[in-house]
């Protein structure tokens, strides 16, 4: 019984760390009250979106369109304000991105040291700082991370095949 209570601590330390990354990004989140120049960009281009003016879209100094206007407009139907939306979609994706890169430890490592992997990563200053900022980085950060898992997974056993061509 006591292998089974040490699994359930080991699971409730994992678990802890990432509430704490979580409330960090939060902290960080509040605390910052200037938007990035780039921010700007991303919010016109969702804004574009939003009201359907399809010729604005690449006329604010960007030639493309990415993935992130399109998050920042379903952000602003639940909460109503560009700006939060944004960041939440930043602060979401950077919070999203830790899960894959823990799992990917864990391919290679036990569960205590992926834990303490895991603890640098959610203290790392440049990725909760970034978790603030109007960027299109968390979102990339996360699907490259996500990329990378799958593959790795797809070459631990046979019945992940599938997932080669996913990743």
């Amino acid at each position: 019984e006591s292998l089974k209570t040490q699994g359930e601590m080991k699971k409730r330390t994992i678990v802890g760390i990432f509430l704490f990354g979580f409330l960090l990004r939060l902290y960080v989140a509040f605390n910052t009250y200037v938007v990035n120049p780039d921010g700007t960009i991303y919010i016109f281009q969702a804004k574009a979106l939003f009201y359907a003016q399809w010729d604005q879209l690449t006329s604010c100094g960007i030639n493309y369109l990415s993935i992130y206007p399109f998050l920042i407009v379903g952000a602003n139907y639940l909460l109503q304000d560009w700006i939060i939306a944004a960041r939440a979609v930043s602060m979401f994706f950077v919070c999203l991105a830790i899960i894959p890169l823990y799992l990917i430890c864990r391919l290679f490592f036990q569960r205590t040291i992926s834990g303490m992997i895991l603890l640098i990563l959610v203290m790392i200053p440049f990725l909760v700082d970034t978790c603030a900022d109007i960027v299109r980085d968390p979102v990339s950060w996360f699907f490259v991370a996500l990329g990378l898992y799958i593959f790795l997974l797809q070459g631990e056993s046979s019945r992940y095949r599938l997932f080669l061509s996913l990743s």
